[in-house]
């Protein structure tokens, strides 16, 4: 039975936002107003002003405008308006290059929280993992960088290969490192597939964003070096602290790389980089 820590099946009970909603691009537009047209001290617009400009509802213009108050950006002075109380951070490119499960490796401050693990009916999961049943062993759980939410990984296993490791702690391993140092298992990656979507109201409970925001999926599938399948991840990256990056290398002049245990490594290699990161 799979165990999860934390309850979420009340979010299906959430009204599904638009996924572009209103207030959102309203956000965007003063923001980017805020950084370059106003100085600090500057009055901004008036709520019925901007509701006329952009043919919104005040209860719009509010939303919009709430996490920059929240933030420190503008302050309200009550019978006076609302004014610029300090510039946005100019923060640099804080992005890091390198597979997933480096990260630990390199002293980064990440860490996860287990949502659960354990054995669910998955039928097409399972069937290409060659499970004999509709099973198969599935981890959940939230990886954090600086203590913030950055992604939500799925990792999938055979329910025999999960039996193995279903006394892990999970929310300290990197499950390759651990299939590689405790389970001594060769293996390779064989696929790998990239989409962008928009956040469900899971996703945006579990990665703090909001619904509709841009999220990056991978979905990674590992083979043991017989053939067999061996684990499959689905990851869900915040778009804001994530980007995905491929070097392409010139196959015929490129010895194969070794994979982890000692399996060739087949096709191209891809390193993807955190924003602000261990599969």
């Amino acid at each position: 039975m799979f165990h999860a820590r934390d309850a979420t099946d009340h979010l299906s009970m959430k009204k599904f936002f638009n996924p572009f909603p209103k207030y959102l691009q309203l956000r965007e537009i003063l923001r980017k107003r805020m950084q370059s047209g106003y100085e600090v001290g500057d009055r901004l617009p008036t709520e019925e002003a901007l509701c006329k400009e952009f043919a919104v509802s005040r209860e719009t213009v509010r939303e919009a405008l709430r996490s920059f108050e929240e933030e420190g950006i503008i302050v309200r002075r009550q019978g006076q308006g609302t004014f610029l109380a300090r510039r946005f951070e100019q923060r640099g490119e804080q992005r890091l290059t390198g597979m997933s499960e480096d990260y630990t490796a390199m002293k980064l401050d990440t860490s996860s929280k287990l949502l659960g693990a354990g054995n669910v009916p998955m039928p097409d999961i399972a069937k290409l993992l060659a499970s004999p049943s509709d099973m198969v062993f599935m981890v959940k759980r939230v990886r954090y960088f600086e203590n913030s939410p950055l992604a939500l990984h799925y990792a999938y296993f055979p329910p025999v290969i999960g039996e193995q490791i279903q006394h892990a702690d999970f929310e300290v391993v990197s499950i390759l490192s651990l299939i590689a140092t405790e389970l001594k298992i060769p293996h390779f990656e064989e696929k790998q597939q990239i989409e962008a979507l928009i956040a469900s109201p899971e996703l945006s409970e579990l990665l703090d964003i909001s619904v509709g925001a841009p999220v990056l999926y991978l979905s990674r599938f590992f083979r043991m070096a017989d053939g067999a399948p061996l684990v499959l991840f689905h990851s869900y990256y915040r778009a804001d602290r994530y980007y995905y990056s491929l070097n392409i290398a010139d196959v015929s002049r490129t010895p194969a790389r070794k994979s982890v245990g000692g399996a060739a490594k087949r096709g191209a290699t891809a390193s993807r980089g955190a924003r602000n990161v261990q599969t």
